[in-house]
C-alpha cells in the first residue's frame, strides 16, 4: 500500500503552565502542510520489520517510530507477517514539522487497511502511546487535516475549517534535544499572553487570521538558535509577508 505523510505545523500553540508531571500544558491549533514523506507498506508471509529508506538519511533501526508503530499494531492486534515499509524521506527531521509522527501515524492508517481494523478507538490509543503528535497525525489520514490539540497534545478536538494554504522555509540546523532545550529556555513572560483560537475561527480575512497565530515557543528557540551562532533572519529575509515558527522549529511558514 503506498501512502502520503504529510508534514504538521501549529499555527497556534499556547503555554498553559507545567503539569504536575514536569510536562507542560498546551493548547495548539495544528494544520497538515504541504510538505510529505511517501511510504509504500507490504506485509507477506513470516515475520519481522524491514525498512529501507532513501532520500534524506532514514534511520531504519527499531527505535525508529515508523518501526516501532508497525511493532506496537502487530502486537496490539495479534497480526502477524513480514512487514516491509520502503520510506522516501522527504521532512527535514527535528524541523518542527512532525515529520517521524506523519510517518509512524501513515504506517498505523496503512496496516489498519492491510489487516481490515476499524476501530478507529484503539488505533488512536495505539498512535498516542508512541507520541503526542501521532495522534493528529492519524486523524489527518483519517481525513481531518485540522485539530486542537490539548493536555501535552494528544487530547484532540478536530475541527471542519479548511486548512491555510502555506510557505514553509527551513534551515539545516542541529540543537542536541533541542525541544528539550527549548523548554528549558521558556520563561513565564513568553506565555504571558495567550492566543485565542476562538477569534481565529471566527476572522473572516486571511491578513485578520495570520495576525492571530503565535507560538509561546518562538521567543525561547530563537534564544537557544542565537547561542549556535544561529538568526532567524538569515532565512527569512527574502519572505515579505509575517512568518511564525512551527513547533520548536527551526522550519518557519507564512499564510500565501
Amino acid at each position: 500500500m503506498d501512502i502520503k505523510a504529510y508534514a504538521k505545523v501549529n499555527l497556534i500553540l499556547n503555554i498553559k503552565g507545567k503539569r504536575p508531571d514536569g510536562y507542560h500544558e498546551i493548547e495548539t491549533l495544528m494544520q497538515t502542510a504541504p510538505l510529505h514523506d511517501n511510504l509504500s507498506i507490504n506485509v507477506g508471509r513470516g515475520s519481522g520489520i524491514w525498512i529501507n529508506g532513501s532520500g534524506l538519511p532514514v534511520n531504519c533501526s527499531p527505535s525508529n517510530l515508523v518501526y516501532r508503530a508497525a511493532a506496537l499494531m502487530s502486537e496490539k492486534f495479534d497480526k502477524s507477517g513480514h512487514i516491509v515499509i520502503d520510506l522516501e524521506k522527504n521532512i527535514p527531521i527535528a524541523a518542527g514539522l512532525g515529520g517521524g509522527s506523519s510517518d509512524a501515524a501513515a504506517v498505523i492508517f496503512a496496516l489498519s487497511k492491510i489487516w481490515e481494523i476499524d476501530d478507529e478507538k484503539a488505533l488512536y490509543s495505539v498512535a498516542s502511546s508512541l507520541g503526542s503528535d501521532i495522534a493528529f497525525c492519524l486523524g489527518a489520514q483519517l481525513g481531518h487535516p485540522m485539530a486542537i490539540g490539548r493536555g501535552r497534545g494528544e487530547i484532540l478536538e478536530f475541527v471542519s475549517e479548511p486548512p491555510l494554504d502555506l510557505r514553509l522555509t527551513t534551515k539545516d540546523i542541529h540543537v542536541r534535544n533541542k525541544t528539550a532545550e527549548v523548554y528549558k529556555e521558556l520563561k513565564p513572560e513568553d506565555y504571558s499572553i495567550q492566543h485565542n483560537i476562538d477569534a481565529f475561527f471566527a476572522a473572516k480575512s486571511l491578513e485578520e487570521k495570520n495576525a492571530l497565530l503565535g507560538n509561546h515557543l518562538q521567543a525561547p528557540a530563537l534564544r537557544v538558535f542565537k547561542r549556535q551562532g544561529f538568526e532567524i533572519e538569515e532565512f527569512s529575509s527574502n519572505i515579505n509577508k509575517k512568518y511564525h515558527l512551527s513547533g520548536a522549529g527551526p522550519t518557519i511558514f507564512t499564510i500565501i
